[in-house]
């Protein structure tokens, strides 16, 4: 499951919509004149930026035959401190979260690594990828199936439970600090990628890392949307790291060929030299590798959320760049609720 951007999206969120309520009415000559008139100053200035109304941030999904799950945290202001106080206490507790899927519907529960027991605490740590968070002292917290449900599918292998079904429409109801929240989303019919391979770098001095090459056809008429993550050997699915979404508007209805690019946790610290700098084999695989994908099939608006989202952590430091507004399909919040119509596949060792 792919949770990285979670702590981001409200910081994102709360920039874009500061940005564009603040600073975007202005009338251009108008700026132009206060521009001049704070470089003809030498009187300090200082401009205070309202924190803006604090917001509860969802970041949940559904995939066929997995348990739903949703994590709920509270908008930060954009200066506000990036610390593991600042992330503990940006959890909402004690919501009341309900999923229906038209038949069923069922409640989920909320649980924080440092409350919950074993076997339970290591499904959610390996399931959502945990480690880092343990390590790093955040009690994170999720919303998901019972305690009885979770043990009954990951120890005892029992289907029984609510998971998610290719065709169906899932509502999602949110109560939580006095607000109501609400969303909708459906798991699509999965299209497989039609081959997997690999080819060198193109410099040969680098000859241990390939590119990773796809062959898909799209379906004809109806348009579609898609999400990819990759893995690498024993590490979790990552999403694109610039870029893990995709539409058909150019190429509807037609087979082609195309790279994908390794994805990567959204934090390299967690991976790469202490953070002293960017992967530089980003993008590649090694020779030896076992690569899997998953190449997901979601709605229009599961898409245009990654896409917005993506964008505006694109253009962070663009001098050039101009906000952007993240498209949420969360009704009284912010983020995203979105279902994944999941194809797998593996490129073996090579």
């Amino acid at each position: 499951m792919d949770i990285s951007n979670i702590l981001k999206i409200k910081k994102r969120n709360m920039k874009s919509d500061i940005i564009g309520k603040y600073i975007s009415p202005i009338p251009f000559i108008a700026f132009i004149s206060l521009i001049s008139f704070l470089i003809g100053c030498e009187k300090d200035i200082s401009i205070v930026i309202p924190e803006g109304e604090e917001d509860i941030v969802v970041y949940g999904a559904i995939e066929q035959d997995f348990p739903p799950f949703i994590i709920l945290t509270k908008s930060l202001p954009v200066f506000a401190a990036n610390d593991i106080e600042t992330i503990q206490n940006s959890f909402v507790h004690d919501a009341v979260i309900k999923i229906s899927n038209g038949n069923d519907t069922v409640q989920l529960y909320e649980y924080c690594l440092n409350d919950v027991e074993e076997p339970i605490k290591g499904i959610i740590v390996k399931e959502f990828d945990l480690f880092g968070a343990m390590q790093a002292g955040i009690n994170f917290c999720v919303y998901s199936l019972d305690s009885s449900d979770y043990f009954n599918y990951y120890i005892l292998g029992d289907s029984n439970v609510f998971l998610g079904e290719i065709g169906k429409a899932y509502s999602l109801s949110i109560e939580a600090e006095g607000k109501k929240l609400s969303a909708t989303t459906s798991i699509l019919q999965p299209i497989p990628l039609d081959s997997l391979w690999w080819k060198p770098h193109p410099d040969p001095k680098k000859d241990t890392l390939v590119l990773f090459w796809v062959r898909y056809t799209d379906p004809p008429v109806e348009r579609n949307y898609a999400r990819y993550f990759t893995k690498r050997n024993q590490e979790p699915f990552f999403p694109g790291y610039f870029l893990s979404v995709f539409n058909d508007e150019l190429f509807n209805g037609v087979s082609f060929d195309f790279p994908l690019e390794r994805g990567q946790d959204e934090d390299p610290r967690d991976y790469h030299d202490n953070g002293q700098h960017f992967d530089p084999s980003y993008g590649y695989f090694k020779k030896g590798d076992t690569i899997y994908i998953k190449w997901c099939q979601i709605d229009k608006a599961h898409y245009d959320f990654w896409r917005t989202l993506e964008v505006d952590k694109n253009s962070t430091g663009n001098p050039f760049g101009s906000p952007t507004k993240i498209i949420s399909n969360i009704d009284g919040g912010l983020g995203i609720w979105g279902g994944y119509g999941a194809f797998y596949d593996t490129l073996p060792k090579f």
